[in-house]
């Protein structure tokens, strides 16, 4: 798919829509009943273009690279006494949490203090000291940037629904303007 691409000439959109549903076939899917070509999911989608972009390019040149390089460790906030987990991951977008929802605390104005909430938070997950489930903070760290990235603007929340008949909530799009500058230091989002 990339060969074609990376000759330098017009390519015309609908032979790559031919090619990518060729390839993938998840993207080839028809709706029942003769509706036409079925909803696809951009992230998948997104996924796919990066991989293949980066199966494409050699390793040694990282201008062309669309990756990044994280380290992320886990440390348990329910004891001292379990280890704190580091490990490296390769990740191909950062996340922008963005807040600002019914009930929030934190609002986000730009583009930085996402990206921070983004890097942090809480999972949980299984502790051997313990024996049970248990709370871990979680931090994450830029290592390696590549020369272009993307930033998925995460604007969903969840919206509990007690008044409701199943009692749980829905799931609430979160229509809040975050500005950027066209160009912003990579060392305002890093610790």
């Amino acid at each position: 798919m990339i060969a074609i691409y990376s000759a330098g000439k017009g390519f015309p959109p609908m032979e790559y829509v031919t090619l990518l549903r060729t390839h993938y076939p998840q993207f080839a899917q028809q709706a029942p009943r003769g509706g036409g070509y079925m909803q696809q999911d951009a992230e998948e989608f997104y996924n796919i273009v990066t991989q293949s972009i980066s199966a494409a390019t050699s390793p040694s040149d990282a201008s062309a690279s669309l990756v990044l390089e994280m380290e992320e460790t886990l440390t348990c906030a329910e004891t001292d006494l379990e280890p704190q987990v580091v490990r490296r991951e390769i990740v191909n977008k950062l996340v922008c949490n963005i807040q600002g929802g019914p009930g929030s605390t934190v609002s986000v104005n730009y583009i930085a203090e996402g990206l921070r909430l983004g890097l942090e938070g809480s999972i949980e997950k299984s502790s051997e000291v313990l024996g049970r489930n248990a709370i871990w903070n979680k931090k994450q760290r830029l290592m390696k940037l590549p020369k272009f990235m993307c930033v998925q603007f995460m604007r969903f929340f969840w919206k509990l629904t007690p008044e409701s008949r199943d009692h749980t909530g829905v799931k609430c799009k979160i229509l809040r303007p975050v500005a950027f500058s066209e160009v912003w230091a990579v060392e305002s989002i890093v610790f």
